[in-house]
């Protein structure tokens, strides 16, 4: 048996049964979809823990205008990519950085997230971060562009390193995770996912999160 076959066994047995996590995240599409807002007001009375607001093309006007209309309690949830000084304006979760390389802006409230597809990007955004989504972790779905460069065994691998390394940084999967492959997530080690497609492709967006978050 090979030691990347140990850790995932070692990983797998040890989360046997405990299907909690820290994050069960939703990203949101390019585009505002019909209805969202109420959506999202359901994904919170689900378990949504962080919702990905990630609009490269929205301004700083139509981005606040958006958050303006949610509840407190669901703007709570809020992960911006753009516009830092909305977290504290707006009362949101916190703030995701461009890039592993991106210096967190100064005097940035709330949890600071990355995304990154290896070790080496996890080091470089380490001390600054709350939560990294690692990944892509699965072939690519409709709105996940970059084919991953590792098996789901080698995350685990390489979630496990960062832990016994001091890395404190939750580690979420992102990248094709739907409700066929969520639990394998969870027994990888895992600390939650953040999904795009597997809800806003789903007939009923809300049921799909029930769903994902039901069988991690």
């Amino acid at each position: 048996m090979s030691i990347l076959s140990k850790v995932v066994g070692l990983i797998s047995r040890n989360d046997e049964g405990g299907g909690n996590a820290v994050c069960f995240g939703v990203m949101s599409t390019m585009t505002e979809r019909p209805g969202e807002r109420k959506i999202l007001a359901r994904l919170a009375e689900n378990g949504l823990t962080a919702f990905h607001l990630r609009r490269p093309h929205w301004t700083l006007a139509q981005h606040k205008s958006w958050l303006d209309a949610l509840p407190a309690e669901v703007r709570s949830r809020v992960v911006v990519h753009a516009f830092p000084q909305l977290v504290r304006r707006c009362g949101l979760a916190g703030f995701q950085l461009p890039s592993p390389e991106t210096p967190v802006p100064a005097g940035t409230p709330g949890e600071i997230s990355a995304q990154c597809e290896d070790y080496q990007a996890m080091l470089r955004v380490g001390k600054n971060c709350a939560r990294i989504m690692l990944g892509p972790v699965f072939p690519p779905k409709k709105y996940d562009v970059t084919v991953p460069r590792r098996t789901l065994g080698e995350y685990a691998a390489i979630a496990s390193y960062w832990r016994r390394h001091g890395g404190r940084a939750k580690v979420v999967a992102f990248g094709g995770v739907d409700a066929s492959n969520v639990h394998l997530c969870r027994r990888a080690g895992f600390d939650g996912f953040v999904v795009v497609g597997a809800v806003w492709d789903a007939p009923d967006p809300v049921k799909a999160f029930a769903n994902l978050v039901r069988k991690w």
